[in-house]
C-alpha cells in the first residue's frame, strides 16, 4: 500500500494506491437514522468510488482539491483527474522529482538542471527556469515560482515573463524543503531542522510587485539529511 490522502477538500473521501498499480477512491458513508443493526451497531460503511489499474508497479501518490498525480516506479507521472480519468502522463529523468501544486493548478518538476511547470489539464510545459543549483523544494504563489536550492540559495522569478523577483543566500547547504503556507521547512545538508519564510516587503520599490524576503530560523535534527 501507498499512503493515502485526500483527493478533494470532502473530509470523508480518500484516494489510495497499491504498489501492484491500483488507483482507487473511498468515501465514508454515514448510514440513515435509525438504521442500525439488532445489536445496535451503525451501519456507517466505507464505499468504493471508483477503480483505476495503470499496468504498473507505482511508487507514489499524492491528491488535492480534485487533482491526483501517481508516481510510477518505471519513472513516469500520471494525472488523474477525481474521477479517476487518466489526463496525460509525463517522463521524469534520473534525479528529478515532482510537487503537486493544487492551488496553481500546476505540477512543479524538480530536475537537476532547471524548473518546469506543468499545465494540469493537458500536462504541457507553461515555464522553465534554468538553475545553477538543483532545487531542494519549489512552490507557486500568484504568479511567481519560488524555490530553494541545494546550495542555500532562496529565489523568486515572475511566471511567464521570466523576471528574477529576488535571490537571496541564506549560507547554509540544504538537504530538503518542504512548502507549507508562508514558507518552506527545510532540512539542512548538516542534519539541522529550519524555517525558511518568504514574506511580501512593503517598502520595495518595484511599485505594485511584492518581492519576496528570506530568512532561516535552525536548530538541530533527529536524523541527519531527514525529511523536514
Amino acid at each position: 500500500w501507498l499512503a493515502a490522502s485526500r483527493p478533494s477538500t470532502s473530509p470523508r473521501s480518500w484516494v489510495a494506491a497499491t504498489r501492484q498499480g491500483k488507483v482507487f477512491a473511498v468515501s465514508w458513508e454515514q448510514a440513515a437514522p435509525g438504521s442500525s443493526d439488532a445489536t445496535g451497531a451503525s451501519q456507517d460503511r466505507l464505499v468504493k468510488l471508483w477503480e483505476k489499474d495503470l499496468d504498473e508497479r507505482l511508487a507514489e501518490v499524492r491528491a488535492g482539491a480534485g487533482r491526483i498525480a501517481v508516481r510510477t516506479e518505471s519513472g513516469s507521472v500520471v494525472g488523474l483527474d477525481e474521477q479517476g480519468q487518466e489526463l496525460w502522463r509525463l517522463r521524469l529523468s534520473s534525479g528529478e522529482r515532482f510537487e503537486l501544486v493544487p492551488q496553481a493548478s500546476a505540477l512543479l518538476i524538480l530536475g537537476v538542471a532547471d524548473l518546469r511547470v506543468h499545465d494540469w489539464t493537458t500536462g504541457e510545459t507553461r515555464f522553465q527556469w534554468k538553475v545553477a543549483a538543483p532545487a531542494v523544494g519549489a512552490d507557486i504563489r500568484g504568479n511567481s515560482l519560488l524555490w530553494l536550492d541545494s546550495s542555500g540559495g532562496a529565489f523568486q522569478v515572475e511566471i511567464g515573463e521570466g523576471r528574477v523577483l529576488e535571490a537571496q543566500d541564506l549560507g547554509v547547504p540544504l538537504a530538503r524543503a518542504s512548502a507549507p503556507q508562508r514558507g518552506f521547512l527545510v532540512t539542512t545538508a548538516a542534519g539541522e531542522l529550519g524555517f525558511v519564510e518568504l514574506a511580501t516587503d512593503s517598502a520595495s520599490p518595484s511599485a505594485g510587485r511584492e518581492q519576496a524576503r528570506a530568512w532561516g530560523r535552525f536548530g538541530p535534527s533527529a536524523k541527519r539529511g531527514g525529511e523536514p
